[in-house]
């Protein structure tokens, strides 16, 4: 059986392998543009179009990266709670107009905390905190 780890993994290497294909495609074509006439700074469509594909890909790949890290959060969040810790108190705020979230969880008489921008930092610095703990 295939773990979420492995196939979000998966995913993304997919995903980047494009990216970086999108990329090579985009490359060849300034290449070639520049060597047709060096003076050409427009570029052909078929540039601009290849351009705009690895730039697609390159959305792709940030919301790839956004979505798996949010996913793996929550996944550290119930490995957590499967280790026994329980969310004593979860916060967000703002703090110079960025938006931020605290996490303090319990175990018995130890107390680990994770502050960051996404809910997903903030739990992965608290289950590194837990894992040293546990350890």
């Amino acid at each position: 059986m295939t773990t979420f780890h492995e196939a979000s993994e998966a995913l993304y290497a997919e995903i980047e392998k494009e990216c970086v294909d999108a990329h090579a495609v985009w490359a060849r074509g300034v290449r070639e543009d520049f060597e047709r006439d060096p003076d050409n700074e427009d570029g052909s469509r078929e540039t601009h179009a290849a351009q705009g594909a690895w730039e697609l890909a390159l959305a792709r790949q940030r919301a790839a990266e956004s979505e798996i890290l949010s996913l793996r959060g929550w996944q550290a969040l119930a490995d957590m709670r499967r280790n026994g810790w329980s969310v004593a108190v979860h916060n967000d705020y703002r703090l110079n107009g960025e938006q931020w979230t605290f996490w303090l969880f319990t175990k018995g008489n130890q107390a680990v905390k994770g502050e960051g921008m996404t809910d997903a930092f903030a739990i992965f610095n608290a289950a590194s905190e837990a894992a040293r703990l546990d350890s």
